[in-house]
């Protein structure tokens, strides 16, 4: 009978733990390009992304014109993250900025609108030439 219990116990054990983790959230991390000039489009861009629930880290190169994310796939989706940024006034690679919120940008934050995003790092060989 002690058996039998204890194998019982031993199997709820096991289905409760398997479910606890496939219930767990999976952080996933993405770069993607996103237009901007400034400390200012900086500081609304990952205002933006970092505001929404879900999203555990946020940070926007402007040298690369690109953003990596760290965030819950089951709390957020990429298109939300995506909107956020273009609600904001901002271009990125799958949505268009807000016209009227980007017409309200500080003249610094109005960037060219069809600058390239998602630029690579140009690196140095030993002589000190850029490639």
């Amino acid at each position: 009978m002690k058996k039998t219990i204890l194998s019982i116990v031993i199997a709820l054990v096991t289905i409760i733990s398997t479910n606890a983790q496939s219930k767990e959230s999976k952080t996933t991390d993405v770069t993607f390009g996103v237009r901007g000039n400034c400390g200012m489009c900086k500081a609304t861009i990952e205002k933006a992304v970092n505001g929404l629930d879900g999203v555990a880290k946020a940070t926007w190169s402007g040298d690369k014109k690109e953003i990596d994310i760290s965030y819950d796939d089951k709390k957020v989706n990429i298109m939300e993250i995506h909107t956020a940024i273009a609600n904001t006034g901002y271009d990125t690679d799958m949505s268009t900025g807000n016209d009227t919120a980007y017409e309200n940008l500080p003249g610094c934050c109005q960037y060219d609108r069809k600058m390239k995003m998602s630029l690579k790092e140009k690196k140095e060989d030993h002589s000190g030439h850029k490639h």
